[in-house]
């Protein structure tokens, strides 16, 4: 029995490209995934940090109309950026 060596080349050519494709496929999920992340903890950040903020405007006792407008003004961004939270470990810290 002779081995044909042009047909275990065309096999062995066929298995390193379906693995490299399948290579490449993860790294754009990968990659979309770390995006996604990213673009989550970005927002969770920003949002709690105008949240703080409503509460820094707030927090010297002033009854001012003006400075209760800021501060809801503030809340309501923060609420537009927190739907951009779109990782659960994040929406959960969020919700706390």
């Amino acid at each position: 029995m002779t081995i044909d060596w042009q047909t275990t080349a065309n096999v062995a050519t066929a298995l390193a490209l379906l693995v490299a494709s399948g290579a490449f496929i993860w790294q754009i999920f990968s990659h979309r995934q770390k995006k996604a992340y990213t673009k989550s903890h970005f927002a969770l950040q920003s949002a709690l940090e105008s949240y703080d903020q409503a509460v820094a405007v707030l927090s010297d006792n002033n009854n001012d109309r003006v400075t209760w407008i800021t501060a809801a003004r503030i809340v309501e961004r923060a609420n537009q950026i927190a739907k951009n939270v779109t990782e659960q470990v994040h929406i959960d810290v969020l919700e706390v």
